[in-house]
């Protein structure tokens, strides 16, 4: 049995294309965060590739923006190709079988005017140099700890901003999870 349930955030834009035969689909990541069993572990994140045809496709299109909580049901589909260095790369993606929009059409329009919002402002600020960004680099040190693991120095999460930007601030998957 080949049978993928998944509950997260869309974390790409979605694209939506047709084939040559116009068979509509659509491609985007969904981020799902892993069940943690301790509350001492750091909660990880994987982005998995979600593939949708012909209906489901069309309706994600006018359905889904990033952020989007979504719930999908599928299959785990491989592809296997060739790399430039002839050495076989297997790719994995879930395919959609039936899925669960999990926001109100509210939510939904008011992350589609944030993101909009968002395009209109300017994405590049020239507050610096490239010699400083060198700088930072080369003074950026990794620490060893205790069980001989590299970790990043807090200066390194210095310029970090958590802010209403973050169209992931607003929720935590964990409250997902039965406790």
């Amino acid at each position: 049995m080949n049978k993928i349930i998944l509950i997260g955030r869309v974390s790409s834009k979605p694209t939506f294309l047709t084939t040559k035969s116009n068979i509509p689909f659509i491609r985007f990541s969904l981020a799902v965060s892993r069940r943690r069993y301790s509350q001492d572990v750091e909660p990880i994140t994987d982005f998995i590739p979600i593939v949708a045809w012909r209906q489901n496709a069309t309706i994600l299109d006018r359905s889904i923006t990033v952020g989007s909580l979504i719930a999908i049901e599928g299959t785990l589909q491989g592809n296997r190709v060739m790399n430039n260095t002839n050495a076989y790369l297997t790719n994995y993606e879930v395919h959609i079988e039936n899925f669960q929009l999990l926001e109100t059409k509210d939510q939904l329009e008011m992350r589609r005017q944030k993101l909009a919002q968002r395009s209109t402002e300017p994405t590049f600020e020239a507050g610096f140099n490239d010699f400083e960004i060198s700088e930072q680099k080369t003074s950026a040190k990794n620490q060893v700890n205790e069980k001989n693991q590299i970790t990043e120095s807090q200066d390194d999460f210095s310029n970090f901003n958590d802010s209403d930007d973050n169209p992931f601030a607003d929720w935590d998957i964990d409250d997902l999870s039965p406790k």
